[in-house]
């Protein structure tokens, strides 16, 4: 069924669920083959029994798929692969973790202009090679010292330097609550599938 600007399904899966990304996979690639031209991803709640669990299962799939389209090299997310994003996901006020995203992004929270964008990926690749430059540029195919002109921007906009460590540890939360909080999801470049497990 459509769920917003989502497909939602209730997928059948026993207690062994191991096959279920290969199965999940195989469907993808269905899929693929007959939208070439969209971007499709695959969010996958915790396995829920009956139908009073819909509306749980449906919120950690949706939580499952923002993952999968932000890290498009893995297009079948589950809800147990978030780790403390979960935790994150279930703080019920949400003008806290608004807060503390201004607090440590700036101006650069919430803004999706192309600049900032390009900001925030270069501050997630280099936090996922743990701020090692000649890794993080290697990954997103620039030279070091293009990264290091973009990482002395991100500074001067941000207002403090990235060298001390819990500073840098309340941005990469950040940038992962921003996730949580901000739902964008465009029609028309991608397609995106949640699935809950069920019996």
């Amino acid at each position: 069924m459509t769920y917003e600007k989502d497909l939602l399904a209730i997928w059948p899966v026993t207690e062994d669920t191991t096959e279920l990304y290969d199965e999940l996979e195989q469907v993808l690639n269905l899929l693929q083959k007959q939208f070439p031209l969209l971007v499709l991803c695959i969010g996958v709640s915790e396995r829920k029994t009956g139908l009073d669990k819909l509306a749980d299962a449906t919120e950690q799939a949706r939580q499952a798929l923002q993952f999968a389209v932000k890290h498009q090299h893995q297009r079948i997310f589950f809800y147990e692969q978030l780790g403390i994003a979960r935790l994150y996901a279930a703080i019920p006020n949400r003008g806290l973790l608004s807060d503390f995203c201004k607090q440590h992004l700036g101006e650069l929270c919430f803004a999706c202009d192309t600049s900032t964008l390009e900001m925030k990926s270069t501050l997630n690749h280099y936090f996922n090679h743990f701020g090692h430059q000649q890794q993080t540029a290697d990954a997103m195919g620039i030279h070091r010292n293009t990264l290091s002109y973009r990482l002395n921007r991100i500074e001067q906009r941000l207002g403090y330097s990235l060298q001390d460590s819990f500073l840098r540890l309340n941005l990469q939360n950040a940038l992962l609550i921003e996730q949580i909080l901000f739902h964008h999801h465009d029609i028309e470049e991608q397609a995106n599938t949640l699935i809950s497990p069920n019996d």
